[in-house]
This record gives C-alpha cells, structure tokens and sequence, in this order.
C-alpha cells in the first residue's frame, strides 16, 4: 500500500484556508453590515462603501503578498493574515462610529489578501507539477464551500448573540 502524496495534505489544508476565510470575510461582509445598520443604527448607505474597501484593500494587498510569497515561506504571511481577519472581527463586534467599520474592513482587507487565495494557489502549486490543475481546482473549491458552510453559521451567531 502507498503512502498518500503530502501535496493532498497540503490542498486539503489549503481548502480548509479557503473555506474559513472566504466564509468569514468575503461571503461574511453582507452579515456584518446588516448587523451594523440593525444594530447600531448605521444607514446603509453609510457603511456600505466599506465593502468596497475591503475589496480594494484585498486587491493592493494581493500585490505585495504575491511578491513576498515568491520569495519566503507562505506560512508565517497566513499566520498573520489568519490574525488580521480575527482582529477585525473583534472590531467590527465594538464599533460605535461608522469610520470604525472602514477602518476595521481595512484591516479584514490586508488580512484575506494574506491568508486566502494568493497564499493558497502558491503552496499548491510548489507541491504539484502533474495533477496541478486538479489540486489547484480541489483546493479553489473551498472558497466557494466557506459561502455554503461558514457563512450560514456566521449569519445564525450574528442573529443570536450580535
């Protein structure tokens, strides 16, 4: 019997990645706003824009995180990454000023650029030369699967507990 490749390992760690933060952050932003115009009683014509700065922010970030990983470890940058995204959840749970929301999709911005798509599609492609596109599909994947599994979960929290 053969030992499975490592590589698996690392698409089945990579679509774990990409199935939290793309359930947490990228399918998560309606949530979060919704709360905060129920909430805290922020229009939302005030506090949508920042869903494009987050957005924004992601896409700059992308750039200096592509050139980064092309260079060192991909780990330590999703450490961080992983971080950003848990502080500005904490953030968003404290906000009482409509600036505060920006600031804090800023920071979720950096931080799903860091630990999310960029980072995943390069660990796998370091470990993979033939089945790339399968590895690369079945770890993609989890992005997609973080919209249907994390973000309803994220949703029922947000309802409960605020």
């Amino acid at each position: 019997m053969s030992a499975v490749f490592r590589g698996w390992w690392v698409v089945a760690g990579v679509f774990v990645m990409l199935t939290v933060t793309a359930g947490l952050a990228f399918y998560g932003l309606p949530v979060y706003l919704r709360a905060l115009t129920v909430e805290q009683g922020f229009s939302v014509s005030a506090v949508s824009g920042a869903t494009a700065v987050f957005f924004l922010v992601s896409g700059l970030t992308g750039l200096p995180v592509a050139a980064w990983l092309a260079r060192h470890d991909p780990r330590p940058l999703v450490a961080v990454g992983a971080v950003a995204c848990g502080l500005a959840l904490v953030l968003l749970g404290r906000v009482t000023q409509v600036w505060q929301v920006y600031a804090a999709y800023v920071v979720f911005g950096a931080g799903f650029a860091a630990a999310s798509l960029v980072p995943g599609t390069t660990l796998i492609t370091r470990w993979f030369n033939r089945r790339r596109s399968v590895a690369l599909s079945i770890g993609s994947t989890g992005l997609s699967f973080g919209g249907v599994a994390i973000t309803p979960a994220v949703a029922g929290l947000v309802e409960r507990d605020g």
